[in-house]
C-alpha cells in the first residue's frame, strides 16, 4: 500500500500477545498487530484504509489528524485567576502565553505519564504558586470483612 499514514501512530511491543502492536489516538476504534515493527505498520495502515473507507460509505466525517488543529483556541477564565497568572508570568519574566504553555504542558505531562504514580490510586494535578505537582492520593481502604457465627 502506497498512501501515507496521515494519522499518528504508536507502535508497542506487547510481552504478553507476543508481537508489536499499532495504534493511534484520533482512530480509537483501528489497531494492528505484527510480528515485526514494519508488519505491524502495514496492517495498521491496511485497517486504516478499511476503516476510513466504511466511514465514507456510511457518510461519516473522518476523525481529525493532528495536523488539523491551529494551535490556537480561546479561553475564558475568571478574572482573578487571569491576574495570578499575569502576576506568575512577570515573577518569571515570561510572557503570559509561554507561562500557560508551560503550566499545560507539565499538566498534560502528569496526566499522561501516570507511570511514576501508584497505579490503584486516584492522581489528581496541583497549581501551586509556581509549580504544578501530580500527586498520587491513596484510595479508600475497604472495610476488612469479618464473619461471626451466629448462634443456633
Amino acid at each position: 500500500m502506497t498512501e501515507s499514514i496521515k494519522y499518528s501512530i504508536q507502535i508497542q511491543w506487547s510481552g504478553e500477545d507476543e508481537c508489536f502492536i499499532a495504534t493511534s489516538e484520533e482512530l480509537p476504534h483501528v489497531s494492528a498487530f505484527g510480528d515485526t515493527y514494519d508488519e505491524a505498520v502495514n496492517e495498521f495502515q491496511e485497517a486504516m484504509s478499511v476503516h476510513l473507507e466504511v466511514l465514507g460509505e456510511e457518510n461519516q466525517p473522518e476523525p481529525l489528524t493532528l495536523e488539523s488543529y491551529s494551535g490556537q483556541f480561546r479561553v475564558r477564565l475568571p478574572r482573578s485567576l487571569h491576574r495570578r497568572l499575569v502576576m506568575m508570568a512577570r515573577r518569571e519574566s515570561v510572557s503570559l502565553n509561554t507561562l500557560v504553555i508551560k503550566l499545560l504542558s507539565e499538566s498534560t505531562a502528569a496526566v499522561e505519564m501516570p507511570d511514576g504514580l501508584v497505579r490503584g490510586r486516584k492522581a489528581s494535578v496541583y497549581l501551586s504558586s509556581n509549580k504544578i505537582e501530580a500527586v498520587s492520593e491513596p484510595q479508600p481502604s475497604k472495610p476488612s470483612t469479618t464473619s461471626v457465627k451466629g448462634r443456633r
